[in-house]
């Protein structure tokens, strides 16, 4: 819970009253010093609601990085050169290859060639109007064998660079039988 700034200056007032052993006495430098130890004690609890909030981030940053990577669904970020910046475990664990090799590759290195230019052009249409899609693409596992997914896409834009990029979700297409 956060506290206004008025609470904070009452809390750092009743902090400093109570460390001080003799009332200061009213002239302008006690005042000043009284003035000062109170900001410093504000500093201190804003300190440790920051250091607070800091560890609640962290731990809500590794609940979300682990539902990431294990939620049955692959998930690719595809940056404007079409190299892979971000792959989930299971995505990764679709291809049969360990994430660090995936990593800044093509995106195309992993889709069979006669799905290249579906890919690229739905890829060029998203970051042109930034209408998601959804299709469906053959890729290849390592060792060669292919294998059919379900593709839903969105586009987005780099917040400080302002290039394009995609987010793919990759659902594993059950084999006709």
């Amino acid at each position: 819970m956060t506290e206004t700034q008025a609470e904070l200056r009452q809390r750092a007032e009743d902090i400093v009253a109570a460390r001080l052993v003799v009332t200061p006495a009213p002239g302008d430098a006690d005042r000043i010093l009284h003035e000062l130890r109170v900001h410093q004690v504000e500093l201190e609890m804003q300190n440790e609601e920051l250091r607070r909030i800091a560890l609640e981030l962290e731990e809500a940053n590794a609940r979300i990085q682990e539902m990431y990577d294990m939620v049955p669904i692959g998930y690719f970020t595809v940056n404007h050169k079409g190299t892979i910046s971000e792959v989930n475990l299971t995505g990764a664990a679709m291809l049969g290859i360990p994430r660090a090799s995936i990593l800044n590759h093509p995106m195309t290195q992993f889709i069979t060639k006669g799905d290249h230019a579906a890919y690229y052009n739905t890829r060029q249409e998203m970051i042109q109007d930034m209408t998601p899609r959804s299709y469906e693409l053959t890729m290849t596992r390592a060792g060669g064998k292919q294998f059919r997914v379900r593709v839903q896409a969105t586009a987005g834009q780099d917040r400080e660079t302002g290039m394009p990029f995609l987010r793919l979700t990759l659902s594993e297409k059950e084999p006709a039988t």
